[in-house]
C-alpha cells in the first residue's frame, strides 16, 4: 500500500499527462504504419538491366563507314547518334524504372535491353 501511495504522490506532483503521452506514441505508430505501406506498395521498384553499348557503337561505326560520308557529314551523324543513344537510354530507364548498366559490368541475372535500344535508334 505504501508504494502505491508514493507513486500516486509522484504522479500528482509532476502533473504528467499520460493521455498526451499515449496520443503521441500512437500517433508515431500510425505514421510508421503509413510510411511502411507507402514504401512497400506505392513506390516503384527499381531493378537493374544491361545494355551492350559497345555492340551498338560498333554497329553504328560499321554502317557509317560503308556510307563513305564527308568529314562534316560524318561528324553530324556521330553527334546525332550520340544524342539518340543517350535519349533512348534515359527513356527506357525512366519508363521501366531501371538502372541500366553496361553489359561488361554484369555477369548474369539481369535483362538485356540492347536490342530494344538498337530498334529505337533506327
Amino acid at each position: 500500500m505504501r508504494i502505491n501511495t508514493i507513486l500516486k504522490n509522484i504522479v500528482n506532483k509532476t502533473d504528467f499527462n499520460f493521455n498526451a503521452a499515449y496520443a503521441f506514441l500512437f500517433g508515431m505508430l500510425g505514421a510508421l504504419v503509413v510510411l511502411t505501406l507507402v514504401h512497400f506498395f506505392m513506390l516503384p521498384r527499381i531493378t537493374f538491366a544491361k545494355v551492350n553499348v559497345t555492340a551498338i557503337v560498333d554497329q553504328f561505326i560499321q554502317q557509317e563507314s560503308a556510307k563513305h560520308l564527308s568529314e562534316i557529314d560524318l561528324k553530324s551523324e556521330v553527334q546525332w547518334f550520340g544524342k539518340q543513344l543517350e535519349k533512348n537510354l534515359q527513356q527506357i530507364a525512366k519508363k521501366n524504372h531501371l538502372v541500366l548498366l553496361p553489359s561488361e559490368a554484369v555477369i548474369a541475372g539481369v535483362s538485356d535491353y540492347t536490342a530494344v535500344i538498337q530498334r529505337m535508334i533506327r
